[in-house]
């Protein structure tokens, strides 16, 4: 995301980015340096220089942490977070099950980093964050399109949907389209 934001009391251009980390950088344009990093979602034993030769559960893995577009409006960041974690061992790894997984959405100011909100779902979050007037809405593995209050993060919308949400929506005036594919019945709701 590219955007200007007044950070440490000066007005800097940035580009804002994620990734299977789970952490959310912001970083001056210009030079690269980085101004705040904000962690997200659930986080455990994925410091480790090398996997210990007993099983441990590491999150987020190779499938968990920002894996979809973040969304924003007005000096805030809306990032939509995957759990799932692995177990490893040695030099193996396993993922658990993305059914087993969940999520999170959680708004960042961006001139500070300050997590303003953070909602915890009971899937993965694998449909993006998209910001609608005073809405942010995602959805998740379960097959549940949601929508919620950008200042508060109170949930205000749900409808589900006939399959798993694995994709992120578009906007055309006051409609929003949603693609569902990953098993159940493939469909473009609207």
């Amino acid at each position: 995301i590219l955007t200007t934001a007044n950070i440490s009391g000066q007005e800097q251009d940035i580009v804002i980015t994620a990734g299977k980390m789970g952490r959310v950088y912001a970083m001056n344009r210009e030079t690269g340096c980085i101004l705040w990093v904000a962690v997200v979602g659930e986080h455990e034993n994925d410091q480790l220089a090398a996997f210990p030769d007993e099983p441990i559960r590491v999150i987020p893995g190779a499938l968990g942490g920002v894996e979809t577009p973040m969304a924003y409006a007005e000096g805030v960041v809306f990032v939509p977070v995957v759990n799932i974690a692995a177990e490893a061992t040695g030099s193996t790894y396993q993922l658990e099950s993305i059914g087993e997984g969940n999520g999170n959405l959680v708004a960042i100011e961006v001139s500070t980093g300050k997590i303003l909100w953070s909602v915890d779902l009971e899937a993965p979050t694998f449909g993006g964050a998209t910001v609608v007037n005073d809405l942010v809405f995602t959805g998740t593995f379960d097959s549940t399109i949601r929508a919620f209050d950008r200042e508060t993060g109170e949930e205000v919308f749900t409808f589900e949907t006939p399959s798993n949400i694995v994709g992120w929506p578009a906007v055309v005036g006051d409609t929003i389209i949603w693609p569902c594919g990953q098993g159940g019945m493939p469909s473009l709701i609207a």
